[in-house]
């Protein structure tokens, strides 16, 4: 009886990289995103809203876990009221971040929720970059999503999204995010 269980234990144990190779999936995902800047870094310089780009590779090891590695980009405007005194002019924002996300249906259209974590750079414009406002312009960032996969075809998705995003420097900015995404998988 115990050698039985050493041989099922081996066979498991032996079967469960095949198991998650047949699972195992990569895509690319590009997106774009509105986003709404607020506190204190968008507060003391007035930054407008603006279209954050993203590119992704994501891995999925199951059919209901994705993980992913990427970067977005975007450029608001400071200047904009409540801070007119503020000199205007584009302030660059990059993330690098990983991001877990879960959804529970493997099939058709599935919620899901996730997370994300990384780092951010701010670019300042010329106008402010001695400003008080940028004493650190490298920090961490992190965020939550929750949002939709909807199905176009066999190897494309669609997702709709809602995030949150604060990239922490010396004067932290929060993003607020509405996401158009679409999700190619490349095996």
């Amino acid at each position: 009886m115990l050698r039985f269980r050493y041989v099922i234990g081996l066979l498991i144990l032996l079967s469960g990289p095949t198991l998650l190779a047949q699972s195992a999936r990569s895509y690319v995902s590009g997106s774009a995103r509105i986003a709404c800047p607020s506190g204190p870094l968008a507060d003391s310089t007035g930054l407008s809203s603006a279209v954050q780009f993203d590119l992704r590779y994501i891995w999925s090891p199951s059919r209901t876990v994705l993980l992913g590695i990427g970067g977005s980009w975007m450029t608001p405007s400071t200047g904009n009221a409540p801070r007119p005194t503020v000199a205007p002019g584009p302030l660059s924002i990059t993330q690098i971040t990983a991001t877990a996300t879960w959804r529970p249906l493997k099939h058709g259209w599935s919620p899901f929720v996730g997370g994300e974590v990384g780092f951010g750079f701010l670019s300042p414009p010329d106008s402010l970059t001695a400003a008080s406002v940028f004493a650190t312009t490298l920090g961490a960032a992190y965020g939550l999503h929750l949002g939709t996969f909807i199905p176009l075809s066999d190897r494309l998705d669609f997702s709709i999204s809602g995030r949150w995003m604060t990239l922490a420097t010396s004067n932290q900015l929060n993003l607020l995010l509405v996401s158009a995404e679409l999700v190619y998988r490349i095996q």
